[in-house]
């Protein structure tokens, strides 16, 4: 996994860290199971409906649909959803904090290793879907991007918007950050119409003490 890891350290104000394929063939199957599980217009809340980033006048930054599987896995059955379990073993693995240490910049990154909680969500964006630039009220901020294969739409991309960083949307592809870095993705255009699923889903960990 390791061999994945890419530090981006061009610009020092914007350290991030990158690692495709992040979750293995047998793992991506059955995250696909959870996601596909989730992935109806009555299972899935629009963004307007929950907590989410809003400019100072109040308005609404994002336009996805979104679900919170900790609200749905407590505990002990937490191992019961692939994305949970993934992000327990994965994000926690000593091979990580290890790159993180010896690899990315003390100052942004030097508490991943001390971060004690957690929080989760799943993000799906479709036609016309964006976020616009926000920052995340926690420590870190971990993303993975899935879609379905071959790629039914253009845009979804991520932008660091104050250092005009893109980093393009790729399946399977995990991306860690510091959250006070304001960040915004592109508007999800099709090129025919295509039903929910085909468009982008972000699995999001937050991780903070």
């Amino acid at each position: 996994m390791s061999n994945n890891f890419i530090a981006h350290l061009d610009n020092p104000s914007h350290p991030f860290l990158t690692c495709d394929n992040w979750f293995t063939p047998e793992e991506e199957v059955m995250v696909w199971k959870e996601l596909d599980l989730y992935t109806s217009e009555s299972t899935l809340d629009h963004a307007s409906k929950g907590p989410v980033a809003t400019d100072a006048e109040g308005e609404i930054l994002a336009s996805n649909f979104r679900i919170y599987p900790d609200m749905i896995y407590n505990d002990p059955f937490r191992n019961m959803s692939p994305i949970l379990r993934g992000k327990d073993e994965k994000l926690t693995a000593q091979e990580l904090k290890d790159f993180i240490s010896k690899n990315m910049l003390p100052g942004p990154f030097g508490q991943f290793a001390y971060c004690n909680s957690d929080s989760s969500l799943i993000s799906y964006y479709h036609k016309g879907d964006y976020y616009k630039p926000h920052l995340d009220t926690f420590q870190f901020t971990i993303l993975i991007w899935f879609y379905k294969e071959p790629k039914a739409f253009t845009g979804g991309d991520f932008h660091f918007t104050d250092a005009k960083i893109s980093v393009p949307c790729v399946h399977n592809r995990m991306i860690i950050f510091p959250s006070f870095l304001n960040h915004a993705v592109t508007p999800l255009e099709f090129e025919e119409e295509k039903p929910l699923g085909w468009g982008r889903y972000t699995i999001t960990h937050f991780f903070y003490s």
